[in-house]
């Protein structure tokens, strides 16, 4: 089993070996009631898959992509493949169940497309040495066949444990993160790099734990292939950090823009950045010292340090508490989110973060009630034609999680 954040804060680790389970002002918070949440499937548990963490993601045609990190035909977890019907339910596709071996096993992570219709995604376990796999799955005729490009090998070695997705560059080369692992066992920043149908991996960044360390958030690039990203620990206070790493011939700079502290900026990110059109970054962190997680700007102010700007602390009430993911924007400059906890019903919420002439307001679209809606969503949100899409972890009838929709 995988860590469980409570919002005290704590975490709990059932091991660290390879195959173990390894406010900004409080503006305003209203409830929209014309807001309609849809479930679009529940899981039973089986081999349709179970409790989904991760986001979803569209292909042109409106169908949805995602993971389930349990269930499946082996119980080791599935990609799964969501169609709409003309009569109005959607149909569910098992694109690939993992045995638990050499192909991987525990996807907590979203999968991603390449420019040719590839899914890239990755385990947390399995592989040849049960540290986890980088993977690709590529469409044959009616089914998909799996390829594991890449097996951790372990702790003090490359990686172990990659917990977030993966993000990719223009020219097929994919980033990401693992929990544990690099040099000193903080977790590390790696590459895959393509070269003709082979891939080599390197560790960018082995975390030290002063810096960053137990990074769980896709990497993310901006336009000159910077990456950028978050750790859950590390920077001055040990309450989280977020990091970048710039290229030069030869190799990267490293730096560490922004540390979280013990007080009222918020502390332990779990979820990734966004990114907007003047080079500032928006994110989340699940925990904060007078409240229940905060969603923040960094704006950079030079190469080293960054200046902080809360857009809101949640309370952990009807608001919402504790972010688990991150942030998506809509083409006006609004920002949409999830909450594992808090809202109407203590089961989580999505929520809407909309700018005004004093900073921003908050106002929750949906709180789910812990039952056939669904509950808990780890996941971020995918915004569609203006319908944002998620997954819950638990809820729905079988309480194994659902993936739903929200029409603002």
């Amino acid at each position: 089993m995988h860590w469980k954040w409570w919002s005290v804060g704590f975490k709990i680790n059932a091991g660290r070996g390879c195959a173990a389970v390894a406010i900004s002002l409080l503006l305003m918070t209203q409830v929209w009631a014309s807001s309609k949440e849809k479930v679009l499937y529940t899981f039973s548990g089986g081999a349709d898959g179970a409790n989904p963490y991760a986001s979803l993601v569209s292909d042109a045609a409106g169908n949805l992509y995602g993971t389930t990190p349990y269930g499946g035909a082996y119980g080791s977890g599935t990609v799964f493949q969501l169609s709409p019907t003309i009569t109005g339910p959607w149909t569910e596709t098992v694109l690939y169940s993992f045995t638990g071996g050499s192909d991987g096993s525990i996807p907590y992570a979203d999968v991603i497309f390449d420019k040719a219709g590839y899914l890239y995604g990755t385990t947390y376990e399995g592989g040849t040495s049960g540290c986890g796999v980088v993977f690709k799955l590529a469409p044959t005729g009616s089914t998909w066949a799996e390829t594991v490009l890449y097996s951790f090998l372990g702790a003090y070695v490359d990686g172990q444990n990659p917990f977030a997705g993966l993000a990719i560059d223009p020219g097929g080369n994919l980033y990401g993160t693992t929990e544990f692992g690099g040099g000193s066992d903080w977790g590390s920043v790696f590459e895959l790099a393509r070269n003709n149908g082979t891939w080599t991996e390197t560790i960018l960044w082995g975390f030290s734990g002063g810096d960053a360390n137990f990074p769980m958030a896709r990497v993310l690039l901006d336009p000159k292939g910077h990456i950028y990203g978050t750790g859950y620990g590390g920077g001055n206070e040990g309450y989280g950090a977020v990091f970048k790493l710039v290229h030069y011939t030869g190799g990267w700079s490293k730096s560490v823009p922004y540390t979280f502290t013990s007080c009222c900026d918020g502390h332990n990110p779990v979820g990734g950045l966004v990114l907007d059109s003047a080079g500032n970054v928006y994110g989340t962190t699940f925990n904060s010292g007078i409240g229940h997680g905060v969603a923040f700007e960094l704006t950079p102010t030079n190469t080293l340090n960054w200046l902080e700007t809360r857009l809101y602390t949640f309370t952990g009430g009807s608001d919402g508490g504790n972010p688990y993911a991150g942030l998506v924007f809509d083409t006006s400059g609004n920002l949409y989110g999830t909450t594992e906890y808090g809202g109407a019903f203590g089961y989580g919420t999505v929520y809407k973060l909309t700018p005004t002439t004093t900073g921003f307001a908050e106002s929750v679209l949906y709180s789910f009630t812990g039952g056939k809606d669904g509950g808990h969503p780890l996941s971020g949100l995918l915004l569609r034609k203006g319908v944002l899409y998620g997954t819950t972890e638990a809820g729905g009838s079988f309480g194994q999680g659902v993936v739903y929709e929200v029409q603002p």
